[in-house]
């Protein structure tokens, strides 16, 4: 039986042992390292396939050459890697764009109407990593060396569709907003920040 808001089985009997695990009731936020695709390429994409590409042992997940940078561009890996990310990550485009766009932002900071913001935001902007503007949208471009004709790759087309989220009173907002953590309470103004400057 599937749950209907998620897609996902109510229950999944586990393959080597008598337990069953139940889907959460309660939707948690799920928090991972991103390694950085320049830096860390190898990295990357062994996080991407560890997270997003069904594996039962993880030598499935090496390519010819014990790597997993070819794994991820054998045939049809991609795909399943790109369709299981946006089941679990509907907006990552959406926020990876709003940190790339403030990541390159110069001008004067924009300011919301709520003075608490504003502080909190400068607050953050005073705690960025200093490799902050490194962030790259997912699969941005294929390596160097698998890359054929490096002419032809073209970059990631943008956001195709918006989720509408529910209605929610201002205290609530509020309320929900001061309850986050600093890296959390930075992301959701970046956010914020990002969707001001595009209405």
């Amino acid at each position: 039986m599937e749950n209907h808001k998620t897609g996902l089985p109510d229950r999944i009997k586990l393959v080597n042992s008598k337990e069953i695990m139940k889907c959460r009731k309660i939707k948690a936020v799920i928090r991972n390292h991103t390694p950085n695709k320049r830096k860390e390429s190898e990295k990357y994409f062994h996080h991407l396939l560890m997270l997003y590409f069904p594996w039962r042992n993880e030598q499935e997940l090496f390519g010819e050459d014990q790597t997993y940078i070819p794994k991820f561009y054998e045939p049809d890996v991609q795909e399943v890697v790109q369709r299981n990310k946006e089941i679990f990550e509907p907006d990552a485009d959406a926020i990876n764009e709003a940190l790339e766009s403030l990541g390159n932002f110069d001008g004067v900071p924009t300011h919301s109407y709520d003075p608490i913001n504003d502080q909190e935001n400068e607050d953050l902007r005073q705690t960025l990593p200093d490799d902050f503007d490194e962030t790259e949208s997912f699969n941005e471009s294929l390596p160097q060396h698998l890359a054929s004709n490096p002419e032809s790759v073209q970059p990631s087309s943008g956001i195709s569709c918006y989720n509408q989220p529910l209605e929610i009173s201002d205290d609530d907002l509020r309320k929900t907003v001061r309850s986050l953590n600093n890296k959390q309470r930075y992301a959701y103004d970046v956010v914020l920040s990002w969707c001001r400057n595009k209405m």
